[in-house]
């Protein structure tokens, strides 16, 4: 899953960039169509999408 950062990652990079109030907030609902690209390899353990909010003044 090329691409994927840790959540603490991506506030610290956001923060970075100037950017304040960030929320990132994981969808459980993700896990079911996470399951789907690799069947039994349990990657919805590892993988989730979320919604990221963020102000930059």
């Amino acid at each position: 899953m090329a691409g994927a950062a840790l959540i603490d990652d991506l506030q610290r990079m956001l923060a970075d960039s100037g950017f304040t109030q960030i929320r990132i907030k994981p969808k459980e609902e993700s896990k079911s169509f996470i399951q789907d690209w690799a069947p039994g390899r349990k990657m919805e353990d590892y993988l989730v999408s979320a919604t990221m909010e963020a102000m930059k003044p």
